[in-house]
């Protein structure tokens, strides 16, 4: 368990610049539940029993809906919100399980985790045994016993031996490094350090082109398979990743998110709209667009132009800005 929560957590560090950095790179309580809005469509059967367990720990026979969600009390995101910042340990596993899920975390969750983790140990066990001579069978059985002792000290030795040869090797190998460099001519100070040799730094100056380049393609790899979207005047649309900005209209290019794409939209609201759902949630958000113009969405999340996070249409809201709520 504690090898799947310093993964699950390192790998959270490594991607919360680029995966749903509008929820994950500064988190907060109303921001994760914003985010499991978002994914929960897409979730596969795995992902559904932890957010039931998460979301309905009192009924997990139950179907769990969008809105129970939605309308999720966020102060019960606080010992996940305290896990992302390595301020606590969550208690509950479910914690752990729920941010695996909200950075795409693989292999999860913990029982497929454990059951790799242990095929890799095994993997790396075979690999490091070695063959001994095998000790021939006596029809005495003390004869016998004495042989299996012998063996066991054989291989103690055997690995006492190989453990210190490797000790040696390493000490020997310092030994040249030390001696080669304590060798060479210093100009100045003869106890200054040497510079490193040409060679090494150019060593060093590929390997870092070559691993930028590397991630930069892996990453515009992964773009070009999930595709990108574009916002268009009232709703997302598919486009290539060839950019990060639109030539035409320079709209932002971003990675495609089924959700928001299937989903969101942009709608005029008027005094004679529906405002509640028959369960008595919201059914819209509010933000101002960059002229500071009242615009009305169908999912949270953030403003597609402006990218700030879009709120709910409370009933002061709609007192204040509608003839009519009562629909």
């Amino acid at each position: 368990m504690e090898e799947y929560k310093k993964a699950v957590l390192a790998h959270y560090e490594a991607i919360k610049n680029d995966l749903h950095s509008d929820f994950l790179l500064h988190p907060t309580t109303a921001r994760l539940r914003s985010l499991c809005t978002v994914l929960f469509d897409s979730l596969n059967a795995d992902d559904r029993v932890i957010f039931t367990r998460f979301f309905k720990p009192d009924s997990l026979d139950a179907n769990l809906s969008f809105n129970d969600v939605a309308k999720f009390d966020i102060d019960k995101f606080k010992p996940l919100l305290g896990f992302m910042k390595s301020e606590a340990t969550p208690r509950k596993t479910v914690v752990i399980e729920l941010l695996a899920i909200l950075i795409d975390y693989q292999p999860r969750p913990l029982k497929k985790f454990s059951k790799i983790g242990i095929k890799q140990v095994e993997l790396n066990d075979e690999s490091e045994k070695v063959d001994l001579p095998q000790i021939p069978d006596y029809n005495n059985g003390g004869e016998k016993e004495k042989e299996k002792e012998k063996e066991k000290e054989n291989i103690a030795t055997f690995n006492n031996d190989r453990k210190n040869e490797d000790e040696e090797a390493s000490v020997e190998e310092t030994s040249i490094i030390v001696d080669s460099t304590e060798d060479k001519p210093v100009p100045g100070d003869a106890t200054s350090p040497q510079p490193p040799p040409k060679n090494y730094v150019k060593m060093v100056f590929v390997f870092l082109l070559v691993a930028i380049g590397g991630g930069y393609l892996a990453k515009s790899d992964l773009l070009k398979e999930k595709g990108c979207m574009i916002w268009r005047q009232d709703h997302y649309e598919k486009v290539a990743c060839d950019y990060e900005l639109d030539p035409s209209g320079g709209e932002k290019i971003e990675p495609v998110n089924e959700q928001l794409l299937k989903y969101q939209r942009k709608v005029k609201i008027t005094d004679t709209t529906r405002f509640i759902n028959p369960d008595g949630t919201k059914r819209f958000f509010y933000g101002k667009n960059a002229e500071q113009q009242m615009e009305y969405f169908t999912l949270p999340g953030r403003h597609p132009e402006t990218g700030k996070l879009l709120k709910e249409l409370s009933d002061y809201m709609m007192k204040k800005h509608f003839v009519s709520t009562g629909n």
